[in-house]
């Protein structure tokens, strides 16, 4: 299936809504975010998205101004990815930085956007704590007890905090429920190797 920039309008959108709750956009000053993670294409497509918004669209308040570039480097494909979207970032001229702390301090709001859910509760701890706006990326965690942690950690700190898939709303996922070679879906079983 196909990924497409219209495949990320809804969950940009549901951020944007997340970021309206706490302060109010103004045309004059964009909304300052943050990525950490950047072994995931996902942290390219957002960004594109946000930088590539027309004034005036739901997503033009938004700018990706740094990043902290993690992976793990126990797994082969974020350890491969990782210099390929650092390119990018560095092409589209976003900072780099070596810390959260570091980031926290220069953003409005953070995407999490790692491959391995193993390392989200550890990252978004302390964006959490600084009750900036959160996205997390897919996956959420990697267990029902750090997914769980985050949540109550959200709520805690009283910090709006959002995750889901991008893939539900690409066409061809959606377009199953009525392809006439499929017949009646009745449910879907999904499953990935990473985490």
């Amino acid at each position: 299936m196909r990924l497409t920039h219209r495949s990320y309008n809804l969950p940009c959108l549901l951020f944007l809504a997340a970021i309206q709750s706490t302060a109010p956009l103004q045309a004059a000053e964009p909304v300052k975010v943050g990525v950490i993670g950047l072994d995931n294409y996902q942290a390219v497509a957002f960004t594109h998205l946000f930088h590539g918004a027309k004034k005036g669209d739901n997503l033009s308040g938004l700018k990706v101004v740094c990043a902290v570039p993690r992976h793990s480097p126990d797994i082969k494909e974020s350890v491969d990815s990782l210099p390929r979207w650092v390119e990018q970032f560095e092409k589209l001229e976003i900072d780099l930085v070596d810390s959260i702390d570091v980031l926290l301090r220069r953003v409005d709001a953070v995407l999490v956007m790692s491959l391995d859910g193993r390392k989200h509760l550890e990252q978004v701890t302390p964006v959490l704590k600084s009750g900036k706006p959160v996205y997390i990326g897919r996956p959420l965690a990697a267990s029902l007890d750090d997914a769980i942690e985050i949540f109550r950690r959200a709520r805690q700190y009283k910090t709006p905090i959002f995750s889901c898939s991008q893939h539900r709303f690409v066409p061809g996922f959606i377009g199953m429920r009525n392809h006439p070679a499929v017949g009646k879906v009745l449910g879907c079983s999904v499953y990935g190797g990473l985490t």
